[in-house]
């Protein structure tokens, strides 16, 4: 295993089936354990691929490793269901509140926010959806807008006002692909409409330190010293969960079909041209969609919690949404390539022209499955209060 090192915290390691970048710096580049890169080197026997990166906090998940970024050509590359994940368009979502974090001292207080968030987010995974007059298929089909339904016109808040902070809404596929869903998928992920699910996700009530070099930047991001904020954690629930489990076994069956085999037993491709490989994306766009409606339901539900509580013109405007599990189309070097990402997220620089315009001037907000950094923005993220799925 031969190392290149490129500088800035950037090494290329070179494997037998070709090269993994990893972004570390050098203490947390020698925890990484050899299992890591034996992924890599499985990963890399996919054939045609362009590239393939670590995060720094990249370890080992199921087929490939959580922290992922990995890239095919589309006219000629692989789709893999594996390198995706099974919570497809999991993500971070950030709210920010006028509070200061000693406002929230008193414990009972923090009760009273708890209970309230509770009664409006279902945090079991029987629990269900508090959104009975939400089309699943508007949902599926046409992302966020439709989410807008649930919020009564005219009614105070600040969630509504989140379509610019939002990497992507919407998703376009072909929807003829949704005859493939059976009858049963689509009533159990239309009853988990803006629900936690279990696992790692979850809702925290944090404070925030701010970096004392961004401070600038803080304010004109309406941040400030021991600011209240909301993270939200989840994803597609048991619509994504259900596209993972069936396509990971059509996958494998199809792999068996043509001969093709791995090492890694859990790690599942087919070539993006194939009926396996569109249909898997199609459906998958539509579990984007999902995501990203459920993550805004929910923090649309805590600011009702938070205006029960703390008076009903309380506001929670979003400060970002961002995922960390799909695989999108993108453009490099004006080549459409197929970006799959697990566990990871773009991280752009300042000034490129694909980030948000409230964040043009610095470099683009990233997040990781264990938290999330605003950029260099907020040196430090303060749980006060947490609320887990079960």
């Amino acid at each position: 295993m031969k190392t290149i090192d490129h500088g800035n915290c950037h090494r290329e390691v070179q494997l037998g089936a070709g090269s993994v970048h990893v972004f570390a710096n050098d203490e947390v580049f020698a925890t990484f354990g050899q299992r890591v890169f034996e992924m890599a080197e499985h990963n890399l026997r996919i054939p045609r691929n362009v590239y393939f990166s670590y995060t720094p906090d990249a370890h080992v998940g199921i087929g490939t490793c959580i922290g992922t970024t990995a890239v095919w050509n589309m006219h000629d590359g692989f789709v893999s269901p594996s390198i995706v994940g099974s919570d497809i368009g999991c993500g971070m979502r950030v709210h920010l509140t006028p509070l200061h974090r000693d406002e929230l001292k008193d414990k009972q207080l923090k009760r009273e926010l708890i209970q309230a968030i509770e009664t409006y987010v279902p945090t079991t995974e029987r629990g269900q959806t508090s959104y009975t007059d939400i089309s699943l298929e508007e949902v599926v089909m046409n992302g966020l807008p439709a989410a807008f339904l649930a919020e009564p016109a005219g009614e105070p808040g600040g969630v509504s006002r989140s379509l610019t902070h939002v990497e992507k809404h919407t998703f376009a596929f072909d929807h003829a692909a949704l005859a493939h869903i059976p009858a049963k998928s689509w009533q159990r992920a239309w009853g988990q409409l803006g629900t936690l699910g279990g696992g790692n996700h979850f809702i925290e009530i944090q404070s925030l330190e701010i970096a004392e070099d961004n401070r600038e930047i803080a304010q004109e991001w309406g941040l400030f010293d021991g600011q209240v904020v909301i993270m939200i954690h989840s994803g597609s629930r048991a619509w994504g969960a259900m596209l993972g489990r069936d396509y990971t076994k059509s996958f494998k069956e199809a792999m068996f079909k043509w001969g093709i085999e791995n090492p890694e037993p859990s790690l599942v491709y087919a070539p993006i041209d194939t009926e396996e490989g569109k249909r898997y994306l199609n459906l998958m766009y539509s579990a984007l969609n999902y995501a990203v409606v459920n993550r805004h339901l929910i923090g649309y539900a805590v600011e009702r919690a938070f205006r029960d509580v703390l008076g009903k013109d309380f506001s929670t405007p979003v400060l970002y949404d961002l995922m960390h599990n799909y695989a999108l189309q993108e453009y490099h070097r004006n080549t459409p390539m197929l970006v799959h990402r697990k566990g990871a997220t773009k991280a752009l620089p300042a000034g490129h022209f694909q980030n948000p315009k409230a964040y043009k001037d610095v470099d683009q907000i990233i997040d990781s499955v264990v938290g999330a950094k605003l950029a260099t923005v907020v040196a430090k993220c303060k749980p006060l209060v947490a609320i887990k799925g079960v």
